[in-house]
């Protein structure tokens, strides 16, 4: 059992430790409220264990002109990273979050509005009038573009004109089928319809280990077929991702239309919580697993924050209600209350954001990270 600390250790920690003076002439216990003087000169109180922890060591005043110097620091680095990676000037006084509008001045002079999301999104910003002029230019390929274009996936454009992305062109394959199709259609994925026919005949023909093994090597557990066996490529599978989110997907879809978990794809909170994080300095641990908090295996927390001692989750639909993603409420439940209670027994501060709160993200995070 650790000694307990008398009142002048105290008094030494908080004049070795910070700019406050420790008032208080008796210590009771971490938790129990003391008496401090902040260097501006004003009295306030808090316990040690919050002084400690670096949860509090200023007055009210003084922890008020902290977050506005934040603000500004947030504000420096949003200006910078518009002015270096769309090219537009900040004209906006003041940044509030990803989701309020800025005012930004465009290459060309015009003066716009957007937001810090669509900018991150796409790496860029422009007014709608360079908007405008970057789509037709992106439109306006020469006929040699077009067929480089078919050319480098081994196919030949056998059309001899070309009109727009959205005319269809006669092209052959290296089977020697030709077909028609745009090209907006190619660049999206689209090949040959015969040589896909062809593919699905034999696919038919697979036998079911074959099947799992295609499955497998998109990065999935097979865990079993809906209807007890493999039929066709409509035939559906329930998997289990790398961290341990199960669904059901059609073969077809999984091998052949990019067909990822749902859950880790819709995870929009995830995605909103890291970015908050990023802009803040704020170093953090995703899918971090505790060795002990286990079911069979250790359960993942979307964050956890090493220097607050917290873990983050974001609570979709999946953890409230059965949904059309095929999920287990019961198993989902059971997992959430194994985190809860070793976060609980272990002193880890553990937030949960529930799919609701998904347009207050960064309040709740700015209410609850110092």
């Amino acid at each position: 059992m650790p000694k307990k600390l008398n009142i002048e250790e105290l008094r030494d920690f908080v004049k070795n430790n910070s700019e406050c003076e420790l008032l208080s002439t008796e210590y009771i216990n971490n938790s129990t409220k003391m008496k401090f003087k902040c260097i501006c000169g004003d009295e306030f109180e808090t316990s040690f264990a919050k002084f400690k922890d670096r949860n509090k060591r200023k007055c009210s005043k003084c922890g008020r002109l902290n977050q506005i110097k934040k603000r500004k620091h947030d504000y420096e680095y949003i200006k910078n990273y518009i002015k270096i990676n769309a090219g537009c000037d900040l004209l906006s006084d003041e940044y509030i979050n990803n989701k309020k509008p800025l005012i930004l001045k465009c290459k060309c002079g015009n003066v716009f509005k957007t937001t810090f999301d669509v900018i991150k999104g796409n790496q860029s910003a422009q007014c709608k009038e360079c908007r405008m002029k970057s789509i037709k230019n992106k439109q306006k390929l020469s006929y040699e573009e077009v067929y480089k274009t078919f050319e480098k996936e081994k196919y030949i454009l056998v059309s001899k004109d070309y009109i727009n992305a959205r005319s269809k062109l006669s092209i052959q394959c290296q089977h020697q089928h030709i077909f028609e199709m745009t090209l907006n259609d190619f660049k999206s994925g689209n090949r040959c319809p015969e040589c896909r026919k062809e593919n699905m005949s034999n696919l038919f023909r697979k036998k079911q280990e074959q099947a799992i093994l295609e499955i497998e090597s998109k990065g999935f557990e097979f865990m079993s077929w809906v209807d007890g066996h493999y039929k066709n490529t409509n035939s559906k599978a329930i998997l289990k991702c790398n961290k341990g989110h199960k669904f059901k997907a059609e073969y077809d879809n999984i091998v052949f239309g990019n067909t990822g978990c749902p859950y880790c794809t819709e995870s929009k909170g995830e995605k909103r919580i890291k970015e908050y994080l990023s802009i803040n300095k704020i170093k953090f641990n995703t899918q971090y697993r505790f060795k002990n908090c286990k079911n069979k295996r250790p359960l993942p927390f979307d964050f956890y924050i090493p220097k607050y001692n917290i873990c983050i989750e974001y609570d979709g639909e999946f953890h409230y209600k059965k949904t059309t993603l095929g999920n287990d409420l019961k198993i989902q439940k059971s997992h959430d209350k194994i985190k809860n209670n070793y976060c609980k027994n272990n002193n880890i501060k553990l937030l949960r954001i529930p799919y609701w709160e998904f347009d207050n993200i960064e309040t709740i995070l700015e209410s609850v990270l110092p």
